[in-house]
């Protein structure tokens, strides 16, 4: 599931780039494109959020530890499907 976070900052990465190739310093003036990046952002979060719970649940052998990291995987997993669909919009 790492991989998918790692997949999660690369496709957030490149759209930064793109929207400042696009923008320059009139970014600070698109707010409706920065707010769907900070969505983006916050959606990153929230997956290197779930992935820390649920490897201390596996860590400490909690009896919540299989549900947990199944919650995780159904979370990353449609995490970033949006992440890359949003981060194609975000560029154009």
């Amino acid at each position: 599931m790492l991989i998918i976070f790692m997949q999660a900052i690369e496709a957030i990465g490149q759209s930064v780039e793109g929207m400042l190739m696009k923008h320059g310093k009139r970014i600070i003036e698109e707010q409706f494109v920065l707010n769907r990046l900070a969505d983006g952002i916050i959606d990153a979060y929230s997956m290197i959020s779930v992935l820390s719970r649920a490897s201390r649940a596996l860590e400490k052998k909690l009896p919540s530890a299989q549900h947990e990291s199944l919650m995780a995987e159904v979370w990353c997993n449609e995490v970033i499907i949006r992440i890359l669909i949003c981060s194609q919009k975000w560029v154009h």
